[in-house]
């Protein structure tokens, strides 16, 4: 069985500093999801 490869993105920084808003607009540019973690903290 071939594993298969996924290219991952972190990006890291300090509260308010854009994080989420360069995320997005770099999913949207490759056609990636993205995953939150702070999100999945928060729940």
């Amino acid at each position: 069985m071939q594993a298969l490869l996924m290219p991952v993105i972190t990006v890291d920084g300090p509260s308010g500093s854009g994080k989420g808003t360069v995320c997005r607009l770099l999913a949207d540019k490759l056609g990636w999801d993205v995953l939150d973690s702070g999100a999945i903290y928060r729940v």
